[in-house]
């Protein structure tokens, strides 16, 4: 059994140890995303890794032949063997089997025992100082004075910030520092030096542990230590564990100062509570409680409290992106079934297999054709199809709504930059539609195609003409967008921007090259577009550069009757007529003049 249990611990290690390293590789690249979008990613890493067992055992199984023998133990496979070469083994002489030797597998058993002991150990030493820690807190529970005043305002509080647990306040002479303990009944426990504290210092101190209640940092603080204990060899699980604890710190710090606290005053008050604090020492209330300042992560937290530049929150989406990139992640890891390679056979053995014993054996056709290499390609290739789908959605849902980093953090990840998603055009047109002139130059320099055509979304230049986003418009015309380039059902960029009415959007095209007559299918020319909206300014700027007053375009017209479209037929559409139509006097009058006629 030990020799079972073995590999089947490892392989668990293997799985938690690459999803944690992911979770790493994500956060360096969200260097410039919140604090709390960083926490969200590595609270749900150590979730997979704590969960790996279970996803191990639901999720669907991806064999990987490992290169070398996962077992301490071997069995030599029972290959059946055809009639005739039954016949001339048993007509060969025997030869005599050598004395066995087990003094090797005893060794390499003792071995599996040795590392299962060693493992067993170490998560029993975390655990009990976990235990040790969650006893700690009940006695400081216990002992610890109720400050009636700071419980009114704690109280005040959590009102306003919608905690709906009850919580109460303790001053204890052993806290050195703030912090709080307790998963379903949160306590504040406060420095007896507290009570001098002034009213200002109270509070941002009252604020930053009700942040900790309102963002369950308890409940992650246990679900870490509970993953150092079961991986308490890999060092990523302590990595992860002191990153979530960082990123925690400084998303309640953003949260004091999202509540209006000055950064500067609220740094000083953080420098001072941790200046009383006594040294770091070996404190078991420290697995369980979480504490308001340590002096090895003061540093970093005043740089960031004091950063203007630092962003403070992040959008819903952006943390849910990272979210679904880490289970992304962990449901293939998960599926990663570790095989032994299959032991060499001695030369000369004869592994013919009958027709008869293959029929007496039918149970095992569908285990072979199911591990096939080509079976094995093809849910690879599905895996990796959804994968690659994810990444290109989320890099176009980023690009709309201007999320620079999460830009960034997908293309890292292997997102296409000139993925086409279907009703949203591209990240390029997606950004450009938006006009994110930060994020459409990173994508043009990632190497994002400025003349690529979506249908029924376009190109990038016509969806930044058609909203006036003429910083977007020139750049896309500097890096080599064509101004003449027509999509079906979306027009011209001319034709986009004179039927809009940005006049300064029509002047930089005309100056880059634009054709003033070119004819859009379903969108007719620049004039009859702008002619048909009623922007007189236009009209006038394209005739002035040489647009035909009397250029027609056949169309399909289109009548509707109830709740269905009738064709009536071809009909010929001119600025006059369109003018005219929607009754716009002052252009018809101008048309005329200009020499227009029907």
């Amino acid at each position: 059994m030990t020799a079972e249990l073995t590999p089947l611990l490892a392989g668990f290690a293997i799985r938690a140890a690459a999803v944690l390293a992911f979770a790493w590789l994500l956060t360096s690249v969200m260097r410039r995303a919140s604090a709390s979008a960083r926490h969200i990613v590595w609270t749900f890493a150590i979730a997979a890794a704590a969960l790996v067992p279970v996803t191990a055992l639901v999720a669907p199984r991806w064999e990987v032949r490992s290169p070398v023998a996962l077992s301490t133990t071997t069995t030599t496979p029972r290959v059946p063997v055809s009639a005739p070469a039954r016949s001339a083994r048993a007509a060969a002489p025997q030869p005599t089997a050598p004395a066995a030797t087990p003094r090797a597998g005893i060794a390499s058993l003792d071995a599996a025992q040795t590392a299962l002991v060693l493992w067993a150990a170490g998560t029993l030493a975390v655990l009990l100082y976990l235990c040790v820690g969650s006893v700690s807190a009940w006695r400081l529970r216990r002992r610890a004075a109720t400050t009636s005043s700071a419980t009114h305002d704690v109280h005040a509080l959590a009102e306003a910030l919608a905690i709906p647990a009850t919580i109460a306040v303790v001053d204890s002479e052993t806290a050195t520092t703030p912090m709080v303990s307790g998963i379903w009944r949160p306590l504040i426990v406060l420095p007896r030096e507290a009570a001098a504290w002034p009213e200002a210092r109270r509070h941002v101190v009252l604020l930053h542990e009700l942040a900790h209640i309102k963002r369950r940092d308890c409940l992650t603080q246990l679900l870490a230590q509970v993953v150092c204990a079961a991986y308490w060899f890999n060092p990523l699980a302590w990595i992860a564990a002191r990153r979530l604890r960082a990123e925690r710190e400084r998303a309640c710090d953003d949260f004091v100062l999202a509540a209006g606290t000055p950064g500067s005053e609220y740094a000083n008050h953080l420098l001072e509570i941790a200046q009383g604090t006594q040294p770091a020492r070996f404190s078991p209330l420290a697995a369980t409680a979480v504490p308001m300042a340590r002096r090895s992560q003061l540093e970093g937290r005043l740089m960031a409290i004091l950063d203007p530049a630092t962003r403070r929150s992040s959008a819903f989406y952006t943390r849910f992106a990272a979210a679904a990139l880490v289970a992304l992640v962990s449901i293939p890891a998960a599926a990663v079934q570790l095989i032994s390679p299959a032991p060499a056979l001695p030369r000369g053995v004869d592994i013919g297999l009958s027709h008869a014993a293959a029929a007496q054996a039918p149970e095992a056709a569908p285990i072979a054709q199911a591990s096939t290499p080509a079976a094995r390609k093809l849910t690879q290739a599905t895996k990796d199809e959804v994968l690659r789908f994810t990444l290109n959605r989320t890099l176009v849902e980023f690009a709309n709504e201007g999320e620079l980093d999460g830009v960034e953090a997908m293309l890292t990840a292997g997102a296409d930059v000139n993925a086409q998603v279907e009703g949203d055009g591209s990240p390029l047109i997606a950004a450009a539609d938006e006009g994110h002139i930060e994020i459409v130059r990173l994508l043009l320099d990632r190497g994002a195609n400025p003349n690529l055509v979506v249908p029924d979304d376009g190109t990038a230049l016509i969806a930044a003409a058609g909203e006036g986003h003429a910083h977007v418009v020139r750049l896309l015309l500097d890096r080599g967008a064509n101004p003449n380039l027509v999509a079906p059902g979306d027009g011209s960029p001319l034709t986009a921007a004179a039927g809009e009415g940005y006049i300064d959007v029509v002047e930089l095209l005309l100056q880059r090259g634009a054709d003033v007559s070119l004819v859009a299918e379903g969108d007719e020319t620049p004039l009859i577009q702008a002619a048909g909206e009623g922007y007189l300014d236009i009209v006038k700027l394209l005739v002035a550069k040489g647009a035909d007053v009397n250029q027609g375009v056949w169309v399909e017209g289109n009548d509707w009757i109830g709740n269905r479209v009738v064709r009536r037929g071809p009909e010929l559409r001119t600025p006059l007529s369109e003018a005219r139509d929607e009754r716009h006097i002052a252009i018809v009058t101008f048309l005329i003049s200009a020499g227009a006629r029907d």
